[in-house]
């Protein structure tokens, strides 16, 4: 077993569990009128410090919960699904037997799945240098672990695991793989158990506020579409910073139901300034 190290506790996101949890509630008690969902295969949600992208993270993380709320799955498995920030370790990085001990407790992973993605994957590799300093998954976990928390309060236990993943490379043909994987493991599941892709992203960085709007906008339209190929094409022609573009469009190409976006914002939410800001969308797929 392998203790793994976090790079955001007490910089992301508070390290003392009240007031971690006191923030998430706060997040979650103002988000009025999400929408409905019978089903959600996957989200979009952004990974920077939580008193800038926590409020839309919140989004995804509520209509979640509500999804989960009305679920008789006993078990949820998470793919999380991030870019690598440092450029340390393996292109294509996969974290297995590892141990993620956080405010609100462990998060284990789902060593059956990770080893038969590793079986059979040509650019999947199990490595712990890529994950060491990077944040764009651990941010995600206190959010995952509060709402089992919830639905627990309300006598509803889900177990739950992560398979996390980090993706460095733009090659098309890893996209390609990984989504069939992710889809083979999802049908070959008991029928109480779900499979829900996270996929880690924040949008345009360190750009104007209007520069972010209209760059971001046209890498959201095209999600809303559910092409992962014009996805891809879309950030790249027109240089949208959008760290985690290949997770989103590996989402994209693992799912089969319709995109929606349910909350966009910018830095300059927090900072009041619009001269240089970070994009922040959450979406979901359902």
């Amino acid at each position: 077993m392998y203790i793994q190290p976090l790079v955001a506790k007490g910089k992301f996101y508070p390290e003392d569990k009240d007031k971690l949890e006191l923030m998430l509630s706060s997040f979650f008690s103002k988000i009025k009128d999400l929408p409905t969902v019978n089903q959600i295969q996957g989200i979009v949600v952004p990974h920077a410090g939580y008193v800038y992208s926590g409020k839309t993270a919140a989004y995804a993380y509520k209509t979640l919960y509500q999804f989960l709320e009305t679920t008789t799955a006993s078990k949820i498995n998470y793919i999380i699904l991030a870019p690598n920030h440092t450029g340390l370790g393996k292109a294509n990085a996969i974290s297995n037997n590892a141990v993620w001990q956080l405010p609100f407790g462990e998060v284990n992973i789902c060593s059956e799945i990770v080893q038969s993605f590793l079986k059979t994957s040509r650019y999947l590799q199990e490595d712990i240098v890529a994950f060491a300093n990077e944040h764009a998954v651990e941010v995600q976990l206190p959010f995952i672990q509060y709402i089992h928390m919830l639905l627990e309060k309300n006598s509803k236990k889900i177990e739950y695991n992560i398979v996390p993943i980090i993706l460095g490379t733009t090659d098309p043909r890893v996209i390609e793989e990984i989504s069939e994987k992710i889809k083979s493991a999802s049908a070959s599941l008991p029928k109480d158990h779900l499979l829900i892709v996270v996929a880690s992203s924040d949008m345009s960085h360190y750009v104007s506020q209007d520069e972010a709007e209209n760059k971001d906008k046209l890498l959201i339209n095209s999600f809303l579409k559910g092409d992962w190929k014009n996805l891809k094409k879309v950030v790249e022609e027109n240089h949208i910073s959008a760290c985690g573009y290949i997770p989103i469009c590996c989402l994209l190409a693992s799912c089969d139901r319709k995109p929606m976006s349910l909350f966009y914002t910018t830095s300059a939410d927090v900072t009041n300034d619009k001269s240089n800001v970070v994009g922040y969308f959450a979406g979901a797929i359902c």
